[in-house]
């Protein structure tokens, strides 16, 4: 009975906290409305509003993180793990979104439909909004979600189990439609789960995550620009 209600308590808390991450994105998705039937462009407040409450959802879970030890401020990180992380990790990385690339060019796309809602949303919202979203907040509250909070409050005794099933949770939030897409994502989603297993620090993987949007965001407003 009372695995059960620790099986409950966890999934009302994974609610919750996804919520959280959505509800972050809320102020966002009104704004772009309102402003397609007015016809107009972002102004100063609506970028504040959008901004403050995308880094209060990033508050919330990195408060809620270190109150649980999700994330320690007293161990300090290895510089060499982090170096191997990145040099091992990232590559890895690269070469998954190559062989997705190649699967989703067999089928005349040119890349993942995540990736095309980014580029159109881009061309809508300042990019200060976009530089919060994805490579502030996407690293901190997946990798905390998907990678952490899944495995102790769902597989508490089963940390690896709790691991891959919250990595394939973590390929599919990012929607993939086809064979191409998830190689993509699935790649991603196995090297960051891996970083978290092999070192058995969530830092690792969020600095990682981060290494990878941060490139993905300069590539983007390159293209952009």
């Amino acid at each position: 009975m009372n695995k059960i209600k620790s099986i409950a308590l966890g999934i009302l808390i994974l609610i919750l906290w996804t919520a959280i991450l959505i509800a972050g994105q809320i102020p966002l998705g009104f704004f772009i409305g309102l402003n397609a039937v007015v016809k107009s462009d972002f102004d100063l407040f609506q970028i504040i509003v959008t901004v403050l409450i995308q880094l209060a959802s990033i508050f919330a879970f990195v408060y809620f993180a270190i109150k649980k030890q999700f994330i320690s401020l007293n161990e300090k990180l290895s510089v060499l793990k982090a170096l191997l992380t990145f040099a091992i990790g990232y590559p890895t990385i690269l070469l998954g979104g190559i062989l997705g690339n190649l699967f989703l060019s067999s089928d005349g796309q040119v890349t993942t439909e995540n990736q095309q809602a980014l580029l159109q949303l881009i061309s809508q919202v300042p990019m200060v909004i976009m530089f919060v979203m994805i490579v502030i907040g996407a690293p901190i509250m997946e990798e905390l979600l998907f990678r952490k909070m899944i495995p102790h409050y769902l597989f508490k005794n089963h940390q690896t189990v709790g691991l891959i099933v919250g990595g394939l949770l973590f390929a599919l939030f990012h929607m993939p439609t086809n064979l191409g897409s998830f190689i993509t994502y699935g790649v991603m989603s196995a090297v960051l789960t891996f970083v978290v297993y092999k070192t058995k620090r969530i830092e690792y993987s969020i600095l990682l995550h981060f290494l990878n949007n941060v490139i993905a965001f300069l590539l983007i407003l390159f293209n952009v620009g």
